[in-house]
């Protein structure tokens, strides 16, 4: 049994296809477990930032409770800055 050439090239755009429906279907699954690991990135940077900063806001607090303090010994007035 020969095969025309018609009939190969029939076969071979069926595989071709068939092919790109296996790889898109692969690459759906890995599009969801990409989305999966960047939200625990994301939550992972989150604690990490709120962890830098927190020793920051202390910091920033005793600051500003040490400058109200030396203005009510002193007497003196300055303007306060605005919290970014």
């Amino acid at each position: 049994m020969q095969l025309a050439t018609g009939d190969i090239i029939t076969l071979l755009t069926i595989l071709a296809l068939a092919l790109v429906v296996i790889v898109l279907y692969h690459l759906m699954f890995a599009s969801v477990d990409l989305r999966r690991i960047l939200r625990r990135f994301n939550r992972m940077t989150a604690k990490m930032e709120d962890i830098v900063s927190m020793p920051l806001d202390v910091a920033q607090a005793l600051a500003e409770q040490l400058t109200e303090f030396v203005e009510k010994k002193t007497g003196k007035k300055t303007t306060k800055r605005r919290k970014t």
